[in-house]
């Protein structure tokens, strides 16, 4: 499921336009309630260009800021169908040009 970035946080501004964010809280919480193998991917700021910065993924609730080419989300998304490490988990992605280089494997096996 793709989700969003902040979606803890009620006092955001994306909760101004009919409660965005509270609503995908919700939807979040029934999949995870639900007893289905779940992955949920919250992206940050979606970009039409992609671009060749690494993608940083960390544990839910820990990233609050950064943007995403929307390529790099789908491509996420499909490794997480076909990443053991990724079943159950909830994950926060953005891409920045400093970071190391990480394989799917690494990146969903580094989230807790």
């Amino acid at each position: 499921m793709v989700s969003s970035l902040c979606v803890s946080k009620f006092f955001h501004p994306l909760n101004l336009f009919w409660l965005i964010l509270v609503w995908k809280k919700q939807a979040e919480e029934y999949l995870q309630a639900s007893g289905l193998t779940y992955t949920i991917v919250r992206p940050g700021g979606l970009k039409n260009e992609d671009n060749t910065e690494s993608i940083v993924m960390s544990s839910a609730d820990t990233l609050f800021d950064g943007s995403i080419p929307r390529a790099k989300v789908a491509q996420v998304c499909v490794e997480a169908l076909l990443q053991p490490s990724a079943r159950n988990k909830v994950v926060e992605i953005v891409t920045q040009a400093d970071s190391p280089t990480k394989d799917f494997t690494e990146l969903f096996a580094s989230v807790t």
